[in-house]
């Protein structure tokens, strides 16, 4: 009998998940969203002994994909936590893959400053980049920044992102003859 149950359930596709999954939880403030200081955890699920990867957009900068940065256990798991810093403030997006496999759910999140309710602040925003002042649990007001486009950032597995852009024509050069014109 007990075999029939496993059969029927491996059949059914439910003793492994056939798409991977993944899994963002904020472990200093369950079911509350993302603040600077505050503890992560990132767990992934799919099939054993298969590569991870993670594709991290910041602030809709996008990345390419990374290398691989773990690969799931016997089980089928693999796991990661943090604490987020104040560079971490602003919107991310991350696709997390398990053996070439796009896990779900694309995982977006805002890492916010951790203004005190009572306290004064304000916010400052000018097209993708906000700047946010205010007064925090340390009894200091401080200010949290989006990075601009050339800034770079740490990826999930620890890698540097720096944007680069391609030049659409070479940089001018200056000569005495156009130096003189200014």
């Amino acid at each position: 009998m007990i075999r029939l149950v496993v059969i029927l359930l491996a059949g059914c596709g439910l003793a492994m998940p056939q798409t991977p999954v993944v899994v963002m939880r904020n472990l200093s403030r369950p079911a509350a969203d993302f603040k600077v200081g505050d503890r992560f955890e990132i767990t992934v699920a799919g099939v054993p002994h298969q590569p991870i990867s993670v594709r991290t957009m910041r602030n809709t900068l996008k990345t390419d994909w990374g290398p691989v940065i773990a690969s799931t256990d016997a089980s089928g798991r693999w796991s990661t936590g943090g604490t987020f810093e104040k560079a971490d403030f602003g919107s991310w997006r991350e696709v997390w893959t398990v053996g070439g496999k796009v896990a779900n759910p694309v995982v977006s999140f805002w890492v916010g400053a951790p203004c005190i309710e009572s306290g004064k602040g304000f916010l400052q925003a000018s097209g993708l980049n906000m700047a946010q002042t205010c007064d925090t649990r340390d009894g200091e007001q401080q200010t949290f920044v989006t990075p601009s486009s050339g800034d770079s950032f740490r990826t999930p597995d620890g890698g540097l992102f720096r944007e680069t852009r391609a030049r659409t024509r070479p940089p001018r050069r200056i000569t005495w003859k156009s130096w003189s014109r200014w």
